[in-house]
């Protein structure tokens, strides 16, 4: 039996099954042909539906997929779902199908999987996480609708109890990636010291989490010596799904290729400047920058379009600036946290490959 996990994007509301692993384009794992309906109906007005699957008869699962008949035109097959209410639905599954069961089964037993509670339990550790950092609650709450509406809070549960873990049995572990859940919320979980700037607040990268390029699993680095641990814990917490944390040894981490240009010039200070200046929501923002980035001429006219002439004109030094060697405030906090992090352990360990 194994769990499946189905996501309703923020970039463009639709379904996508999560299989990290999956070697083909990311639109191939869109549901659809009454596939959308049926997790529309499971979500219960979340935007993530879990369930278990089952090749072998399961007399608790509430729902049964019969297969009628394997598609031509498309690689895929047609199952058939009846209701409660007597009526049949047909449901598409696509080739991924067969990339995940080697084939078509004949019969699945489904048994969704309620979330609800689970859900609950991390917006509680999440808020009180936020006021024993004395977070602001406008950012709190900014945070956690980042987390929620990108389902991420599954994972930021997982290393709210990966940290009380760790900190028993006193395991250091750190981040092993740069464009990764990039919140306040996670920078606090660092547990570094009352007053040193890690803490300061920053623009969440919305425009990381809305993008398709959002990690499907967080990357954690942990030393050598407590792989093994971390992993089991990982791999008990997620038991029958495919991981949202992978874990690495310390070792395997290059350190100074997470190190950023050095540069004056961060891009969130410039988007935060532009958003000032359009009122913009920051999506659009974010849409922006990158075409200034391209230099996308046409698309930078389209939509400055509304914008007055001076906005227009305050909006093309910024743009100049985008075109210069800039970086994230993100990864230049990174890579001082990483700096942080191997003095502390230099007696251990070896970063400087």
């Amino acid at each position: 039996m194994d769990i499946l996990t189905f996501q309703k994007s923020c970039v463009d509301d639709k379904w996508y099954f999560r299989y990290p692993q999956y070697p083909g384009p990311h639109c191939d794992l869109e549901m659809v042909s009454g596939a959308e309906s049926l997790l529309n109906q499971l979500a219960d007005g979340m935007r993530i539906v879990q369930m278990k699957l089952s090749l072998e008869h399961d007399p608790l699962a509430s729902i049964v997929l019969h297969k009628i008949e394997e598609t031509q035109d498309e690689q895929g097959a047609n199952y058939q779902w009846i209701d409660p209410h007597h009526t049949a639905h047909i449901i598409w599954l696509c080739g991924v199908m067969h990339h995940v069961f080697q084939g078509y089964p004949e019969t699945l037993y489904v048994t969704p999987i309620a979330l609800y509670d689970n859900l609950q339990k991390a917006k509680k550790h999440f808020f009180d996480q936020a006021l024993s950092f004395h977070t602001h609650p406008q950012i709190s709450q900014s945070e956690w609708a980042l987390l929620e509406d990108t389902q991420a809070w599954i994972i930021w549960e997982a290393l709210f109890q990966w940290r009380q873990e760790a900190q028993l049995s006193n395991i250091t572990w750190y981040y092993a990636q740069v464009p990764t859940l990039q919140f306040l919320s996670f920078r606090q979980l660092l547990d570094l010291p009352e007053g040193n700037r890690f803490h300061a607040p920053g623009l969440p990268e919305l425009y990381l989490s809305r993008t398709r390029h959002y990690p499907k699993e967080l990357i954690i680095a942990v030393q050598d010596s407590w792989l093994s641990n971390a992993q089991k814990f990982f791999q008990k917490y997620f038991e029958g799904q495919n991981p949202w944390v992978k874990v690495l040894p310390f070792s395997t981490i290059d350190w100074v290729e997470m190190s950023p240009t050095p540069t004056a010039i961060f891009q969130e200070d410039i988007m935060l400047k532009a958003q000032q200046i359009t009122q913009w929501s920051m999506d659009n923002v974010d849409l922006w920058r990158r075409l200034a980035q391209k230099k996308d001429r046409r698309g930078l006219q389209l939509i400055q379009q509304p914008l007055k002439p001076i906005t227009k004109s305050h909006l093309l030094l910024l743009e100049k600036q985008l075109q210069q060697e800039t970086t994230t405030k993100m990864r230049a906090l990174w890579w001082e946290i990483a700096q942080h992090f191997k003095k502390k352990s230099n007696n251990e360990h070896d970063f400087t490959k």
